[in-house]
């Protein structure tokens, strides 16, 4: 599985370890405060990967299932979205460097 971190450099998003060393590389960074990300669970909305944003599980929110133009099933015939994903909080701290090695903080 692979491991995404939040990071200074975009709060709101967590990415993979490779993704933020190239940004660091670009903005002339040594190193970078990130957050391992973990998922959160028993949370009553969702990420989906398709449109890009978090949505509210029904009832409260809208469904996600065939009024969706962007609904496939995982089974390819009828439940969850291939594009249902989990939303991640930030957890254990580490500083990154630019060699890719964490050091917890």
């Amino acid at each position: 599985m692979k491991k995404y971190y939040f990071s200074d450099l975009d709060e709101e998003m967590a990415y993979t370890k490779e993704y933020l060393i190239n940004e660091m590389k670009e903005r002339n960074l040594t190193e970078l405060n990130v957050s391992l990300a973990e998922r959160e669970i028993g949370v009553d909305y969702f990420f989906c990967k398709a449109v890009g944003e978090v949505g509210s599980k029904p009832p409260e929110g809208e469904p996600c299932g065939k009024e969706c133009e962007n609904y496939e099933p995982r089974n390819g015939k009828s439940g969850c979205c291939r594009h249902w994903g989990f939303c991640y909080e930030p957890g254990k701290e580490f500083v990154l460097n630019i060699n890719g090695k964490l050091k917890e903080v």
